[in-house]
């Protein structure tokens, strides 16, 4: 019955903004340890999913580290103005709207978006948060006045540090070098500690799309892929055995799914593997970004049928010696 109950909770999950709970109030995130795994009213659930398969394959290795969602967060959204920004310099009358993301302003993304955000600004540890976004949406159109009405791309830096969060780390501004904070008494860069962490892990993604021949690299049909990064196509059944192996293995598994079929509605990392005590059906064990008092301590348990009907695409770490 309690895997059951879990799977209801799973069937709601179809939206990367957590539901809301009526009182805006309740939704401000404080500094205790919780907030770590809760996005708040963000669409971010890409970035909270890569970043916990990330801790989990770290703590695999016996290193236990929590990192900030907030930093890729912002450094999505600093991209996003900086770009809306120069477009408007260039006589564009009225920015696009946010329905086309290649052109518009949007926080939803994919597995492999969070690491190339990764790859270009690096890491920081939870620790080092200051402050947080905790609705999106409304920090989006604050960012859209500001890329319309900065005079100077000068103006535009104040106005981005000033709106964005902010972390214990030198100021993060247009042109300058890379900021560097301290940890465990050693001094790192963003990209520097990203590095420390990330060099044994090679994430590779997948999908299942009988459109496409077996084995080839496509990209992903899905408007929050919107800088068409290539996933490996392959059988769903392939898919299974893949992640099956590699939870046995100790290793997380990063997963998009959607209600709908196929879709990409959200995002969570899969942490673990168990059965239903009454049909020995494969449960997959999930770490979800709604915070740690939803379902069981932040944790739900998939039945494999809902996987393998819903499953849009997943992530696999391939340890690098």
């Amino acid at each position: 019955m309690k895997h059951l109950c879990l799977f209801f909770i799973v069937l709601t999950l179809t939206s990367c903004f957590k539901p809301s709970k009526g009182k805006e109030a309740e939704q401000e995130e404080s500094k205790d340890y919780s907030s770590l795994y809760d996005q708040g009213n963000t669409s971010a659930c890409w970035i909270y999913a890569m970043c916990a398969c990330i801790e989990r394959e770290q703590l695999r290795m016996g290193d236990s580290i929590a990192l900030s969602r907030q930093w890729l967060l912002a450094r999505g959204m600093e991209e996003h103005t900086r770009r809306l920004y120069w477009m408007h310099r260039q006589g564009y009358e009225m920015i696009p709207p946010a329905a086309d993301p290649r052109m518009g302003f949007t926080m939803r993304g994919v597995g492999p978006e969070a690491i190339r955000l990764i790859k270009e600004y690096g890491l920081v540890p939870y620790s080092h948060e200051k402050t947080h976004i905790i609705n999106d949406r409304a920090t989006i159109r604050r960012l859209t006045t500001i890329a319309n009405t900065a005079a100077t791309p000068q103006q535009l830096d104040e106005q981005l540090y000033d709106l964005l969060p902010q972390f214990t780390v030198a100021r993060h501004t247009y042109g300058s070098q890379s900021p560097s904070f301290f940890y465990y008494s050693m001094r790192y860069t963003p990209q520097q500690f990203a590095e420390s962490i990330m060099y044994h892990q090679n994430w590779q993604f997948y999908a299942s799309e009988e459109h496409h021949p077996w084995g080839s690299r496509f990209a992903l049909e899905t408007p929050d892929n919107y800088r068409y990064h290539q996933y490996t196509n392959m059988p769903m059944d392939s898919i299974v055995t893949m992640v099956t192996s590699s939870l046995k293995q100790g290793h997380p598994v990063y997963w998009e799914y959607g209600k709908h079929g196929r879709t990409s509605d959200h995002a969570m990392a899969i942490v673990g593997i168990t059965h239903d005590k009454k049909t020995d059906e494969l449960l997959f064990v999930c770490q979800n970004s709604y915070g740690i008092k939803w379902g069981k301590h932040g944790k739900c348990a998939v039945p494999l049928s809902y996987f393998r009907k819903h499953t849009s695409n997943v992530g696999l770490v391939t340890p690098v010696e």
